[in-house]
């Protein structure tokens, strides 16, 4: 399968992710836990061991709104809110039991500033984050649900073992209903 995050195929993230094994403190989250609150900074950053991690919102009716995720070999963070050290605008919540090693933020802006490398690899991370979220939200803009779900199942294929069909409505931005709408009409389509 594809790599959800793509920044994670930026050259040095071994050694990004070696740091936090080395360095970072385990921590085990259970399911549906808090590892970020809207509103409360974000001082750490996790990589995620084992496990998996969605990122959401509520909206005015109150119900969550699925922004992204986090899985195994995976890095989780409101990366915003821990960069600039502001309040998080989302919640972040583990979706099943995960096992994570984090770090502070000081110790991780002192692995960013060590050397012109690693500054130049903090700079390749932000744009990498950057890009990934503009593509988002143009896909957001300008493709139907339809589009949508078939750019994220031909490119992760294996999306729908890792999360549920109402997890990935919310995320493509349409009811249970209108995936299974969508599903169904994908399905006759190959059959004929």
């Amino acid at each position: 399968m594809k790599i959800l995050n793509e920044y994670l195929c930026l050259e040095k993230m071994k050694d990004f992710k070696q740091l936090f094994l080395s360095r970072g403190e385990c921590k085990i989250y259970k399911r549906n836990e808090l590892f970020v609150r809207k509103g409360q900074t974000n001082h750490f950053m996790g990589f995620v061991h084992s496990g998996a991690f969605c990122c959401f919102d509520h909206r005015q009716d109150g119900k969550e709104q699925i922004i992204g995720f986090s899985f195994d070999n995976d890095f989780v963070t409101h990366y915003p809110s821990f960069l600039h050290q502001t309040q998080s605008l989302i919640n972040i919540k583990s979706i099943k039991d995960s096992e994570v090693y984090v770090l502070p933020y000081r110790e991780i802006r002192d692995f960013f500033y060590k050397d012109e490398e690693n500054l130049i690899f903090s700079k390749h991370l932000a744009e990498a984050l950057f890009a990934e979220a503009y593509e988002c939200l143009i896909s957001i803009y300008c493709d139907t649900a339809e589009e949508r779900y078939i750019k994220l199942i031909r490119t992760y294929p294996d999306l729908l073992s890792l999360i549920t069909l109402k997890e990935l409505a919310d995320l493509i931005m349409v009811a249970p209903e209108t995936l299974s709408r969508i599903r169904k009409k994908i399905s006759l389509l190959q059959g004929s």
